[in-house]
């Protein structure tokens, strides 16, 4: 179960930054950095006991807001990407509303 919700939220966020309009988003906020911070997100959760489902679900989704956001709003792509995600994960009902909480404070 844990792997199939991963491999939705995987889906989702390769989807919406393979067409975010930006250029420099799929330069510089592409898959590979979200792979990235997913990475060092799970050693950092695994050495601190955090929920490691949880960890890898925020790390994915971090940087989801960048592609709904213009250049000028950019700053806010942490709140936006927390509702973005929020809204998703309740849709998918991939988690309860506990967790999806928990997942978009760390995404603010």
């Amino acid at each position: 179960m844990a792997k199939d919700r991963i491999d939705q939220i995987e889906a989702y966020v390769r989807r919406l930054m393979s067409t975010a309009a930006a250029p420099d988003l799929r330069i510089a906020h592409d898959f590979k950095h979200v792979d990235r911070v997913r990475g060092w997100a799970l050693t950092i959760g695994e050495a601190e006991g955090l929920d490691i489902e949880l960890v890898e679900a925020a790390a994915l989704l971090h940087d989801i807001g960048l592609t709904c956001l213009d250049a000028e709003q950019r700053s806010q792509h942490g709140q936006a990407g927390a509702e973005f995600a929020a809204r998703f994960l309740d849709d998918q009902q991939l988690f309860n509303h506990g967790e999806i909480e928990v997942i978009a404070d760390a995404i603010r």
